[in-house]
């Protein structure tokens, strides 16, 4: 039990500095697309954040789960493999359901970067909350 709330933990800061990074993104892009008259709405930053944290906790809990059976010596290469199997699942399974097929490539290539960032995350605070040793 205890590894599945570590998981969760690592999973939801994961999940909430890729919120970070990502509105950051969205809100430079969205700035270089404004018109005259128009303007960012800056709390749809803070909405991404908790959502990718909350998507960040079943990451989390997945990796928790899987920990022992993923590809890897270290947290951060095990993160990096599960990022790549949700990638699969999620990121191709999930564009091909929403009918984003015919901007796969784009579509492709970012949700990998995305599950990368994922993975590295979640195996960086996977090892910040391991358990001290006495």
């Amino acid at each position: 039990m205890a590894e599945f709330k570590r998981g969760m933990s690592a999973g939801a800061k994961a999940g909430a500095v890729y919120g970070i990074i990502f509105s950051i993104i969205a809100i430079v892009y969205t700035y270089t697309q404004l018109g005259p008259g128009e303007y960012i709405v800056y709390e749809r930053a803070i909405g991404y954040i908790i959502a990718y944290a909350m998507v960040g906790l079943i990451f989390g809990t997945i990796y928790a789960a899987a920990y022992g059976h993923l590809p890897g010596a270290k947290s951060i290469s095990k993160g990096i493999s599960l990022g790549i199997i949700w990638w699969i699942v999620i990121g191709l399974g999930l564009g091909y359901y929403l009918g984003t097929i015919e901007s796969m490539p784009v579509h492709a290539v970012t949700s990998l970067i995305s599950a990368l960032i994922w993975g590295v995350l979640v195996g960086f605070f996977w090892d910040r909350y391991r358990p001290k040793v006495r």
